[in-house]
């Protein structure tokens, strides 16, 4: 019934090959992970903006002798941290799009690598890939899967972690 073992279907799969699938996946969602990461800290970001210019506008000319003399100083700090941190984030992103590019186009198939690209890298539906390609949801699916199961990961996802 099939071509080969990357076309069987899901239930004629072995764990094995489920797992692989599944590690395929979570290689493929890692920048748009990062992507909601970036956003929360970016969030937390605004919010220490917005603290902070909520107590440059209470400064007034007379000294003040309730609150925190440091909290400012405080804000500013973790204002810097943040930062610094999110650049590192973007500079993972970046690396982790490169990588995901890099092992979609080495499939074979163009249309897995569509489907692949559509759905982790665009953050489209199945429905709106399919939309996208002329196929129906379940042709998406199945090329999503199959693009999975053939995707080469890099080195770093097969070596098993060591032993506690």
């Amino acid at each position: 019934m099939s071509k080969n073992n990357c076309c069987s279907s899901r239930s004629n799969r072995s764990e094995k090959d489920q797992k692989k699938i599944m590690v395929a996946r979570r290689f493929l969602q890692m920048p748009s992970e990062l992507q909601e990461l970036i956003q929360r800290k970016s969030e937390n970001l605004e919010n220490l903006n917005s603290m902070a210019c909520r107590m440059t506008s209470q400064i007034s000319g007379a000294p003040s002798h309730s609150g925190d003399p440091h909290a400012r100083e405080a804000i500013i700090a973790k204002k810097m941290d943040l930062e610094k941190e999110i650049a590192g984030y973007k500079e993972k992103l970046e690396a982790a799009k490169a990588e995901v590019i890099m092992a979609i186009l080495s499939l074979d198939n163009p249309d897995w690598q569509k489907a692949l690209q559509y759905r982790f890298l665009d953050d489209m539906s199945n429905q709106d890939a399919a939309n996208k390609m002329n196929v129906d949801i379940r042709t998406v699916q199945r090329y999503v899967e199959w693009g999975c199961f053939a995707l080469k990961l890099p080195d770093r996802f097969y070596k098993k972690p060591p032993a506690a």
